[in-house]
């Protein structure tokens, strides 16, 4: 372990705290090029259709993104070493435990070695209910690191939106189709689509926009480890 009280679960949360500052520049600069193409088309029934396509995504945005979520599960494992070496057990096998629901916590603490912990470190783990039903960002994290090792983490056509249509006008100002009873339209070239690079609907976050999800993820890490650390932190001599 380092020299200071809990020093390598803060190195795991402060490098995915650069993952995710990286993450926040990659989106932005995705977004300000030539990240979409707009088509607006009109069938034989005279309806108009609308597509916008997406043009891939930030290079390495899949890779970042696992990569900010490992390092904060990470974090918590390392965390649980060292609260059980600090009791003075065996840190061998040593896990944090996360279970599918409250009634088999006690079990997987047990499977997790957590038990070597001091009983105090046991209840703060149990206060923060790591489980489903419980405590619900943090079961999600471990969720979200293990579907990272078997499927995409975001999609990035979950939200989008489209960009203004307008009637289109002759060079007179006049809506074209207008005496026809039947206006033309066209894509309005003063407004542009707008997207977000979310987590699909078979995770966790359904929906909702990765930075902020991670910003929620590292802010619980930061207060789950500084919690033991006021726990554990020893009196100035």
């Amino acid at each position: 372990m380092g020299s200071k009280l809990f020093e390598q679960p803060r190195q795991k949360l402060h490098r995915a705290e650069e993952h995710i500052r990286e993450v926040e520049r990659a989106v932005p600069a995705y977004f300000a090029g030539d990240w979409c193409s707009r088509k607006l088309t009109e069938n034989s029934e005279g309806s108009y259709e609308l597509s916008v396509v997406m043009h891939g995504q930030p290079a390495g945005l899949e890779v970042v993104l696992g990569d900010a979520v490992h390092n904060l599960r990470a974090s918590l494992d390392l965390l649980a070493v060292e609260v059980v070496a600090l009791n003075g057990g065996a840190s061998k096998d040593v896990y944090f435990p996360f279970a599918d629901k409250a009634e088999n916590l006690g079990a997987v603490i047990k499977k997790r070695n957590w038990g070597r912990a001091d009983p105090q470190d046991i209840e703060i783990v149990r206060e923060l209910r790591p489980y489903r039903g419980g405590n619900h960002l943090l079961r999600s994290l471990h969720d979200l690191d293990i579907q990272d090792k078997h499927v995409s983490l975001i999609v990035n056509d979950a939200w989008l939106s489209s960009g203004g249509v307008r009637v289109k006008q002759d060079e007179d100002g006049k809506p074209v189709g207008f005496d026809e009873q039947r206006l033309e339209l066209e894509l309005d070239p003063t407004t542009s689509p707008s997207a977000a690079f979310v987590f699909p609907d078979n995770s966790a976050f359904p929906g909702e926009e990765v930075t902020d999800v991670l910003h929620r993820l590292a802010n619980l890490v930061a207060g789950i480890v500084d919690k033991f650390e006021a726990r554990h932190r020893m009196p100035m001599s």
